[in-house]
């Protein structure tokens, strides 16, 4: 029996056989719909799970302990799905990549130390810094 986040996740129209004899069907599963998610570590975003089979990933993650993880949570779930292993920034070159205690708040941004302390985010505590490739957007794309 799905759970409430399982069934809210999934589009009961795509098991509808009048919808699979559809063009639009048919169009999907020839051409998917397209999604960049930056910074994936932890997976891409929930709302795309509803329509994993018809969807193209294409996902950045530039902490390799953050690749593994994601390769496992795409595998067999999207039409098609590529991580690369760089951080997706406003330059071309290296770039220091922030750790911090929680993993999916690495950034090529520093967290501010006072929103940290004042609010009390652990996840947020420092744990040092790592030199990763970084590349526009732009560049990516259009050399992909």
């Amino acid at each position: 029996m799905a759970t409430d986040v399982e069934e809210k996740n999934q589009c009961h129209f795509l098991n509808d056989p009048d919808f699979q004899a559809s063009h639009i069907f048919a169009e999907l599963q020839s051409a998917p719909l397209g999604f960049i998610d930056i910074g994936s570590r932890g997976g891409v975003r929930n709302f795309v799970n509803a329509i994993a089979q018809f969807a193209a990933v294409l996902a950045f993650e530039p902490d390799p302990q953050g690749i593994m993880e994601l390769n496992d949570s795409l595998a067999d779930r999207y039409g098609f799905a590529v991580v690369e292993n760089i951080a997706v920034g406003g330059f071309r070159g290296r770039g220091e990549l922030n750790l911090y205690a929680h993993g999916v708040n690495h950034s090529l941004l520093k967290a501010s130390h006072v929103f940290r302390d004042r609010y009390r985010v652990s996840s947020l505590e420092y744990k040092g810094s790592l030199s990763v490739e970084v590349d526009t957007l732009d560049a990516i794309l259009f050399e992909y």
